[in-house]
């Protein structure tokens, strides 16, 4: 990384926008009033009730509102941009346009050259987000002011209004951390990617280096902290992918907290998105012996791939029926725990991490404490993708709306049963200072 002066960035920022002016425009308005047309029927077919997350006349008048707006032609980024608009109206971060990862790894390998630092969007403000590994200083928590050329505050209003989820702050948490692609999107640059950081005394400049400016390798999804009598297992993910990792983290774990006379386990789902139910279901096997369900009802859009659960149903009908996934324990487990659990979730905390702490309230397993989350106790689920037939974008939406054990309808958020304000370490602290109250 090095330092330029103001003349060279210019130069550099406008020779890297090269890129982003010679994609060529080839996607006619009339193909992306068809993919509009092929997105509306797939997602009809396969949403068990999309007024279960928004309001469908709504939804329904911003793609009529989009479609007038189509004039001329667009290359893949200005399509992505066009289409997006309809991901904050649709009000579920399992439903809407995904971003356009193929087209952008196509890009890199033409020669695009990916934003390598990892970032955290907070209202109209863009930090670093941990620890980069270079031979010049960014530190996490250094404010970035402007991204080639372009202001953080003008770069984020393009983006967060083009991203899934139920809230702003959701939308955010997606824009951090998918942000390369986002940013290509937009700018399309080929050249290195020049920063303006906040200083103590005035902005620096500062030109990426992609193989040296790279964050750090940090303790992964999973860490675990004891501090006295209290433990804090920090659990970032239930992501499929991450299922061994998750199985070779927490028996060992769980050997320490033995060793250790824990008695209140502190388990950190703040930064987690979600993932898959067997993987929460490792995790929970170390709390309960007794079995549990993470749903009582479902309400489902039949198709091919889950109509022989459901004998007598027909394809594209809608079934709303009890339904439970009973999960026994194992009876024996070295090193269960069987102190105080508290499950700290926050407004990040999203698909299955609300599964595992709707759960664990319902059955008693554990106490919740934190904020609400921002999206809903009752999840929607099994997400499908569909390829846009003229633009090959992605789509996506959900088969299921799944209701938690309680039985408790309606769209509200996962509410802890101690409410700790603020975020961070602060957070932390000040649910371990009141665990005695």
């Amino acid at each position: 990384m090095m330092n330029f002066g103001l003349r060279s960035m210019v130069l550099i920022v406008l020779a890297s926008m090269v890129f982003g002016k010679a994609a060529s425009a080839q996607i006619t308005e009339h193909q992306l009033r068809t993919d509009v047309e092929a997105w509306r029927d797939w997602m009809e077919s396969v949403h068990p009730d999309r007024a279960f997350s928004a309001d469908v006349a709504v939804v329904d008048a911003a793609f009529d509102a989009m479609t007038r707006r189509f004039q001329g032609e667009y290359d893949i980024r200005m399509a992505w941009r066009e289409l997006a608009t309809m991901n904050p109206v649709l009000n579920d971060a399992h439903t809407g346009l995904r971003l356009p990862d193929t087209a952008y790894d196509a890009a890199v390998a033409d020669g695009a050259i990916a934003f390598s630092v990892p970032v955290r969007v907070s209202g109209n403000r863009l930090f670093i987000e941990s620890t980069i590994q270079s031979s010049s200083p960014l530190n996490p928590g250094d404010e970035i002011l402007t991204v080639n050329g372009q202001a953080v505050g003008s770069l984020i209003a393009e983006l967060v209004p083009r991203m899934r989820g139920e809230s702003r702050s959701l939308r955010e948490r997606v824009l951090s951390l998918r942000f390369p692609i986002a940013l290509w999107t937009v700018q399309g640059q080929r050249g290195p990617h020049v920063l303006t950081l906040a200083g103590e005394d005035c902005p620096r400049t500062v030109i990426l280096d992609p193989e040296r400016d790279i964050a750090v390798p940090g303790e992964g999804a999973y860490g675990l902290d004891i501090r006295g009598t209290v433990a804090v297992m920090r659990v970032d993910s239930f992501d499929a992918s991450r299922e061994e990792e998750i199985a070779a983290f927490l028996p060992g774990a769980f050997a320490r907290i033995a060793s250790a006379n824990v008695e209140t386990l502190i388990i950190d789902v703040r930064e987690n998105g979600g993932g898959a139910r067997q993987v929460s279901d490792r995790l929970m096997a170390y709390l309960t012996s007794e079995r549990y369900t993470p749903i009582s009802a479902v309400k489902a859009r039949i198709v091919a791939e889950n109509r022989a659960l459901i004998p007598g149903s027909e394809i594209g009908q809608v079934i709303e029926t009890p339904f439970t996934q009973w999960v026994q324990p194992p009876a024996e487990l070295a090193n269960r725990f069987e102190g105080r659990t508290i499950i700290l979730i926050g407004p990040a905390s999203y698909s299955q991490a609300i599964v595992f702490g709707v759960t664990a309230q319902d059955f008693g397993i554990a106490e919740i404490a934190g904020t609400p989350t921002e999206g809903f106790a009752n999840q929607t689920g099994q997400v499908q993708r569909f390829t846009l037939p003229e633009t090959g974008l992605v789509v996506q939406a959900p088969l299921y709306i799944l209701m938690r054990p309680s039985g408790e309808v309606g769209r509200t958020p996962l509410v802890p049963d101690r409410i700790i304000p603020g975020r961070g370490e602060e957070q932390l602290s000040a649910l371990i200072a009141a665990l005695n109250d």
